[in-house]
Parts: structure tokens; sequence; C-alpha cells
């Protein structure tokens, strides 16, 4: 999950337009939030969970797939960049 993010981080800070990438407070990244499989960025940290999967007898994290966890960084990067996005309607929902 680290390795993963530290190269979403390089790879955000080379592709945003000049002041975009400040360094500020450091999000956390929470590898193992619970029993859940999901992940999500909520504003405070990334958060990635754990389920069972029964057919393997194995847990799986969702904090160790790359796609998943570079996924979640960009959403905190587009609410770094655009935090007038956070609230937005989502025309995918019902009203």
């Amino acid at each position: 999950l680290a390795s993963a993010l530290e190269r979403g981080k390089r790879m955000w800070a080379r592709r945003l337009p000049s002041g975009h990438w400040v360094p500020g407070h450091v999000l956390p990244a929470v590898p193992d939030a619970g029993q859940d499989l999901n992940a999500y960025y909520g504003r405070r940290a990334l958060r990635f969970f754990h389920d069972d999967n029964n057919a393997s007898a194995e847990v799986v994290h969702s904090g160790d797939s790359v796609d998943v966890a570079t996924h979640e960084q960009g959403h905190a990067v587009l609410d770094a960049v655009r935090p007038d996005l956070w609230d937005a309607p989502n025309p995918t929902e019902a009203h």
C-alpha cells in the first residue's frame, strides 16, 4: 500500500500544474479499517478494508490492489485541486 501510494504521489506531482501540489499535512492511509470489501477517501484519511474470500478461505485486503489504492488517492488529489466538487450532486443517484 505504501509503495503504491508513493508511486502515485510522484506521478501526480509531475502531472499537476505548478502550484497545485504543495506539501502540507500528510493524509493518513489506514491499511485495515475493518471488515468490508471496500476502500474510500473521506477527507481525513484513505481507508482500506478486508474481507474473507469464501472460495479460497483467504483474507482479501483492498489496499493490496495498486489499482484500488491509486484510485482512492485520485479522489484525494481531485479534492485537493477542486474541493468545490465534494458536494456536487451525483447524477447517478435517484432524486
